[in-house]
């Protein structure tokens, strides 16, 4: 299913980008 598939694919970058901005903080 291609809309899953893009949904999943746009909802990465937020949890990413939350685990860098943590190690970034605790760094």
């Amino acid at each position: 299913n291609p809309t899953r598939t893009t949904i999943e694919v746009g909802a990465l970058p937020t949890p990413i980008a939350i685990e860098l901005k943590v190690i970034a903080a605790v760094g």
